[in-house]
């Protein structure tokens, strides 16, 4: 389970986009709309073909977040956005800053932690079906005003 400033969040690995991003939905939720500086200049992806950033709307960025898993503490910077598809997407910035692994053949992830390996199991199909229609619930509901 992923943890942002010690609430449970719903978190996307993301190994095609390559910074990380929080919703505007829990920007709200844990009351960090004044920490969100103006800033949404995302540094283009080295794959896009004309310099394009992101899918979704950047609306600002968070300086340098603490997101937490299995007891292990990372500090990360979050593009803040609306309309995810979950409360933070950790792209391959997150990843290679973690050494994450994706382990298909075991559906989880890998890394390590302390000297120890830890596992983070994939969620099953059903829980991502019923997390997709939570989170199109709630963007139906949103509206930003950053």
């Amino acid at each position: 389970m992923f943890q942002v400033l010690g609430s449970s969040v719903a978190a996307l690995l993301h190994s095609a986009i390559h910074v990380s991003f929080m919703s505007g939905r829990l920007v709200n939720r844990l009351g960090l709309k004044k920490d969100v500086q103006a800033d949404v200049s995302m540094p283009a992806p080295p794959l896009a073909p004309n310099g394009s950033g992101s899918a979704w709307l950047v609306e600002g960025r968070l300086g340098y977040v603490e997101v937490s898993l299995k007891g292990t503490k990372h500090v990360t910077q979050l593009f803040v956005a609306r309309d995810l598809p979950a409360d933070i997407i950790l792209g391959v910035d997150f990843l290679r800053k973690t050494q994450m692994r994706l382990n298909f053949p075991e559906s989880c992830v890998t890394f390590v932690s302390g000297g120890e390996e830890l596992k983070l199991q994939f969620l099953s199909s059903k829980e991502v079906s019923d997390h997709q229609h939570e989170a199109t619930s709630a963007a139906r509901a949103y509206s930003s005003n950053f």
